[in-house]
C-alpha cells in the first residue's frame, strides 16, 4: 500500500491535528488522500520540471496540492490555514537566524551565507533571474526578475498561493539583530521584481 507523503511533511502536522480535532479523523484522512493524489496530478502538469528543478518543484507541489483540496472543502479557511503553517515553520528559522546575528561575528557570517545561498539555490538553472546590486560584507542586495514560484503556480491555476512563499522571507528575516531585511515588492504580489536587501545595521 502506498504511503501518503503528507504523513512525513512536518510543516503540515499541526494543521492535520487541528483538522482531526475540528472535523474528525475520517475527514482529515480523506483530505490527505486527495491531496496526495492531487500532488501526482499536478506533477504531471509540470512534467520534467519536477526532476530538473526538484527542490523548488517539491515545495510548490506539496503546498499547492494540499491548498487546492482544502479550498474545495473550506474555501474561506484554506489560505489562512496554510499561512499559519508557514508562519510557524519560518518563525523557527527566524529563531536560528536571530541567534546567529546576535553577535557582530555571527552577523558577518550571515551576510556571507546569504550571498552564497542565493547563488547556489536561486540561480538561472532553478528558473530564477537574479540581478545583483551589491554583494559585500556590509550589504547583500539584488533584484529577482524571474521566479519559478510565480511561473509554476500560475501554470497550476493557483497564482494567489505565490504570496505565501513570499511571506516566508518576511517571517524568517524581519526583526533580526545587526541585520536589516528590506523588501518593498515581490513578483508574487504584482511587483515587477522582488527587491531583496540584507544590510548590516550594527555599523
Amino acid at each position: 500500500m502506498k504511503k501518503n507523503r503528507y504523513d512525513k511533511i512536518k510543516e503540515y502536522i499541526p494543521l492535520f491535528l487541528h483538522l482531526s480535532k475540528a472535523y474528525g479523523d475520517e475527514q482529515t484522512d480523506r483530505i490527505k488522500k486527495e491531496a496526495d493524489a492531487e500532488y501526482d496530478r499536478m506533477a504531471g502538469i509540470l512534467g520534467d520540471i519536477v526532476k530538473t528543478n526538484k527542490m523548488h518543484a517539491t515545495f510548490i507541489l506539496e503546498r499547492a496540492a494540499l491548498y487546492k483540496v482544502l479550498k474545495e472543502y473550506y474555501p474561506n479557511k484554506a489560505y489562512k490555514w496554510i499561512e499559519k503553517c508557514i508562519k510557524k515553520k519560518n518563525e523557527s528559522r527566524h529563531e536560528s537566524f536571530a541567534k546567529m546575528t546576535s553577535t557582530k561575528i555571527g552577523a558577518g557570517f550571515f551576510m556571507k551565507i546569504c550571498g552564497i545561498m542565493t547563488d547556489a539555490a536561486f540561480g538561472e538553472k532553478a528558473g530564477f533571474k537574479v540581478e545583483w546590486v551589491r554583494k559585500d560584507k556590509e550589504e547583500v542586495s539584488f533584484n529577482m526578475r524571474a521566479c519559478p514560484y510565480c511561473e509554476y503556480l500560475s501554470k497550476l491555476g493557483l497564482p494567489e498561493l505565490t504570496k505565501s512563499f513570499c511571506d516566508s522571507d518576511e517571517y524568517a528575516y524581519c526583526g533580526l539583530d545587526n541585520v536589516d531585511f528590506i523588501r518593498t515588492m515581490t513578483l508574487g504580489t504584482g511587483g515587477d521584481k522582488c527587491d531583496f536587501i540584507y544590510r548590516r545595521s550594527d555599523k
